[in-house]
C-alpha cells in the first residue's frame, strides 16, 4: 500500500492522475483500475483528458461553447480540437489496460474488492496497479465499525488484496489539522488512525509553500517521501502542479524520479 497524504486540494488528486497516466504511458503490460471516491466519472475522465491534451479542464469538458463557438482564431481551434481528439485516441486504445470507477459503483471497500475480484480475468499477462482517491472517504458495509476501527479495517483489506494480486494500491489520505498547521510529514500526520501508518511501504506527503487560493495556475509542490520500504531514499521531491490541467510535473532539479 502506497498512501499519498496533504490537505485539502493541495494536489493529491494531481498526483495520481499524474501518476496514473504515466504508467500507462511507459508500460504495454499494465492493467490500471483507477477509483475516484469523490468526483464523478465525467470529472474524472474530463481531468485525465486535460492531463494528456494540456488543455483546460473546462475546455475538454465542454468543447462545444469553449472550442466551437468561442471567440478563438480558427487555427487554435483546430489546435485545441486535435489535442482533444489526440487525448481521446490515447485512452480509447488503452481500453484493455485501463478502467475508471466511481463513487456510484464503489463507495464501500465491500464493493472495490467485489469490482477487483471480476476483473482479474481481464489483467492477466499484465501487472495490476490500483489507485483510490480518496480512501477516507471509503465505507465499510460493516456500518458498527467507529471511524478509528472503520480505517484500521480498510487498511487490512487493502494490504492483503495487495498481497493476494501482488499489485501496488496507491491511495490518497487526509492528514490531520495538526499536521496541516505545523507542517508535520511522519507517523502521527495521517487522520483517524496509526494503521494506515504502520502498513503502508511508501508514505508521501504534498505540500506547498504558496498561496492555494490564488489565480496563478501553476503551483510548487513539495513531495516529501516520509516513509519508504522500496528504496532507501528519503528525503523531498519538487513538483509543478498545473491545476487548471490536473497534471503535475517533476522539476529538473528534483533528487530522484518518482515518476520514472
Amino acid at each position: 500500500m502506497i498512501l499519498v497524504g496533504g490537505k485539502p486540494n493541495i494536489g493529491k488528486s494531481v498526483t495520481l492522475i499524474s501518476l496514473a497516466l504515466k504508467i500507462l504511458q511507459e508500460n504495454e503490460n499494465v492493467y490500471v483500475l483507477y477509483f475516484t471516491i469523490d468526483d464523478s466519472m465525467y470529472t474524472t475522465i474530463s481531468r485525465f483528458i486535460a492531463n494528456l491534451s494540456e488543455l483546460p479542464i473546462n475546455v475538454v469538458s465542454n468543447p462545444n461553447f469553449k472550442i466551437n463557438k468561442a471567440n478563438l482564431p480558427e487555427a487554435v481551434k483546430r489546435d485545441y480540437i486535435l489535442r482533444r481528439e489526440n487525448a481521446l485516441e490515447f485512452l480509447k486504445n488503452k481500453a484493455r489496460n485501463f478502467n475508471i470507477k466511481d463513487g456510484t459503483e464503489a463507495t464501500t471497500i465491500e464493493k472495490i474488492k467485489s469490482i477487483i475480484e471480476s476483473i482479474i480475468p481481464l489483467t492477466q499477462g499484465k501487472k495490476l496497479v490500483i489507485f483510490i482517491d480518496n480512501l477516507h472517504n471509503l465505507r465499510s458495509e460493516r456500518s458498527s465499525l467507529s471511524d478509528r476501527h472503520l480505517y484500521s479495517y480498510i487498511s487490512n483489506q487493502i494490504n492483503n488484496l495487495a498481497t493476494i494480486y501482488q499489485c501496488p494500491i496507491i491511495c490518497s489520505v487526509h492528514v490531520t489539522k495538526d499536521a496541516i498547521k505545523n507542517k508535520q510529514f511522519d507517523g502521527s500526520s495521517i487522520k483517524e488512525t496509526v494503521e494506515l501508518f504502520y502498513d503502508a511501504k511508501l508514505i508521501l506527503f504534498v505540500d506547498s509553500d504558496e498561496d492555494l487560493e490564488s489565480n496563478r495556475d501553476d503551483v510548487e509542490l513539495k513531495i516529501y517521501v516520509s516513509k519508504n520500504k522500496q528504496s532507501g531514499f528519503k528525503g523531498v521531491l519538487n513538483f509543478i502542479a498545473y491545476k487548471s490541467i490536473s497534471k503535475c510535473k517533476e522539476q529538473e532539479n528534483s533528487e530522484s524520479k518518482l515518476f520514472s
